[in-house]
C-alpha cells in the first residue's frame, strides 16, 4: 500500500531569459517538471486502487512570482503549479489528496550547485546583461563587481 508521495527534485540554471538556449530549457524541464509529473502519474494507480493517498508537490516561492536571472527555474515551477492545481481538481472525490508547497529560500547547496549549469549553458560574455556587470552569478557573500560607468 502506498500512502503518500513527497515529490521533490529540481535544479537551477541562473541566467537572463534571453540568454537561455532552448536545449537548456528542455533539460531543466525534464527534471523539474516532467520528472515530478512522471513520478506522480506512475504512483497514482496504486493510490486510486486504495481509495486514498496524499501527493505533496514541492514547488517554490518562484512558482508564485518571477525573479531576475531565474527564468528557467521559475518557468518549471509555474508549470508544476498549473499541473498540480489541475491534478487536485481532477482527483477531487477519489480519496487521493493533492497539496502544493512553495518554500522560500532555504540554506542548502542549491545555489552553489547551480553555477556549473550556468557555466555550461549561459554565454554571459555575449549577453547584453554582461555590460552592466550583472550576468555572472556570485557566490553568497562575494562582493559585487565595481561599476564601469
Amino acid at each position: 500500500r502506498l500512502d503518500a508521495l513527497f515529490n521533490n527534485g529540481a535544479y537551477a540554471i541562473p541566467g537572463a531569459a534571453e540568454d537561455l538556449p532552448r536545449d537548456a530549457l528542455r533539460a531543466i524541464f525534464e527534471t523539474n517538471f516532467f520528472g515530478q509529473v512522471d513520478l506522480a502519474n506512475r504512483l497514482l494507480p496504486a493510490m486510486r486502487a486504495a481509495g486514498s493517498g496524499r501527493i505533496v508537490m514541492n514547488s517554490s516561492v518562484l512558482g508564485l512570482m518571477a525573479a531576475p536571472w531565474r527564468a528557467a527555474y521559475t518557468a518549471t515551477k509555474f508549470a508544476l503549479e498549473g499541473f498540480t492545481d489541475t491534478l487536485r481538481v481532477e482527483l477531487r472525490g477519489s480519496g487521493v489528496h493533492v497539496a502544493l508547497i512553495e518554500p522560500g529560500p532555504i540554506d542548502t547547496p542549491f545555489r552553489r550547485k547551480a553555477i556549473p549549469h550556468f557555466e555550461r549553458w549561459i554565454d554571459w560574455r555575449a549577453s547584453p546583461h554582461s555590460r552592466r556587470g550583472t550576468a555572472r552569478p556570485r557566490p553568497r557573500g562575494a562582493a559585487a563587481p565595481a561599476s564601469r560607468a
